[in-house]
């Protein structure tokens, strides 16, 4: 009998004992008094059921507490309709383990707890047995909770699919035999996830020029774990590495991350797992150009030619460096100018005033450098006896000649 109906007989008796108390009728099965010298009938096997109704106190239940093995820890985080599996599991050796509880006042001896596993795999409908196992002398000497971990022997499930773990621990007298009985429905899950390929990019085409985007990518991944035998575990989680580096984790069957590295030919790589630990058998990986960071540029000079009566000629060189996409074109004009493609060093005779260059490099992902510009100025009587070479803001001795010479980068 079910816990409900008793719990309903009680409230009926109850109500018929506080009946006959306003009727001034003094059973004599039971004696009511304020005193704590009450004493209740004790209850005996002919009338168990009666006089556990009556006094509340002694009664036989033992059950079945908790299946501990098969289990898996992932599945904490998922919840499951009823006719859908409870446990998801990989192929495999498992033990069936289980804790059996004496619920009642009384001590049990001799009990005997039985297992059955059958397989839905071959008939679904009807299911097939593949296991059964038996465990005797159980003693639950310890009344009103006392529990015992029982070990069956282990079982091997060998294919995909669903299994239904049985177990029963009968007792001759129990007012609660709805918990002797307890299953476990097991999802063998021996199919890999997979991720969708490609992968969803915000913004979906290169912002910047020649294929190359020139702002952070947002990358959003999906996966599913295939149903196979009426079994899916479903995605725990995706992995992502970047260039090879440490992998990433991004919790459930969807989610994005966030691109701000830069280089050419960046690789990601990705792929899902399932709650028993299936993995992706093959790896997604793609490849992404970004370059956020406009080529930097530098102008160095030298002094070629001419002399301090017509003037030196100063050879001007840019040297200019671009980490990712390279250098598409460098710009310069002096003096306010037309801007120009530098295309090699260039010579400008200086006469004594200063000369204004300014110069910018642009690279092939489109990204501008800022313009930069430089004046020189040079005061000093100079015979070159060679090519000079000299620093910006060089200030010092070239052979027995002072030359003082200033390069402002602004």
């Amino acid at each position: 009998m079910s816990k409900t109906p008793v719990l309903l007989y009680k409230i009926l008796v109850l109500d018929i004992i506080l009946l006959f108390i306003g009727m001034s009728v003094v059973s004599s099965a039971i004696r009511i008094s304020n005193h704590d010298d009450i004493t209740p009938p004790v209850a005996t096997h002919n009338n168990d059921f009666f006089n556990k109704l009556i006094t509340f106190d002694d009664f036989h239940d033992v059950g079945i507490k908790k299946i501990t093995s098969p289990s898996n820890p992932f599945n904490k985080f998922k919840s499951f309709s009823l006719t859908f599996p409870e446990v998801y599991i990989q192929p495999g050796t498992e033990s069936i383990d289980v804790i059996v509880e004496n619920n009642g006042t009384f001590p049990e001896f001799d009990l005997t707890c039985y297992a059955e596993i059958y397989e839905y795999i071959t008939d679904p409908e009807n299911g097939t047995l593949v296991y059964e196992d038996e465990i005797t002398d159980i003693d639950l000497e310890e009344p009103n909770g006392g529990t015992k971990l029982i070990n069956f022997d282990d079982f091997t499930f060998a294919y995909e699919g669903i299994y239904c773990l049985f177990l029963d621990l009968p007792l001759e007298i129990d007012y609660y035999p709805d918990n002797n009985h307890k299953e476990l429905i097991i999802g063998v899950d021996d199919t890999n996830p997979d991720c969708d390929f490609p992968p969803i990019l915000n913004p979906v085409d290169p912002t910047g020029e020649n294929g190359w985007y020139v702002d952070d990518v947002t990358v959003t991944l999906d996966a599913h774990d295939p149903w196979s035998n009426y079994v899916s575990s479903g995605v725990k989680e995706i992995r992502y590495t970047i260039n090879d580096g440490a992998e990433h984790v991004i919790d459930g069957s969807t989610g994005s991350f966030v691109l701000t590295e830069e280089g050419n030919d960046i690789l990601v790589k990705y792929w899902a797992v399932d709650y028993v630990g299936n993995v992706e058998s093959t790896k997604n990986s793609f490849e992404i150009d970004i370059d956020q960071t406009p080529p930097q540029t530098d102008l160095t000079y030298e002094i070629v030619g001419g002399n301090w009566l017509i003037g030196w000629d100063f050879e001007y060189t840019f040297i200019v460096f671009d980490f990712a996409s390279g250098v598409n074109a460098t710009y310069y004009r002096i003096e306010g100018g037309e801007w120009e493609i530098y295309t090699g060093p260039f010579t400008i005779r200086w006469n004594g005033e200063d000369i204004l260059i300014e110069y910018y490099s642009v690279d092939y992902a489109g990204n501008v450098e800022d313009i930069k510009s430089s004046n020189v100025t040079i005061n000093s009587n100079i015979y070159p006896f060679e090519i000079l070479k000299l620093p910006n803001n060089y200030t010092g001795y070239i052979g027995r000649f002072f030359i003082f010479a200033t390069f402002n980068t602004g």
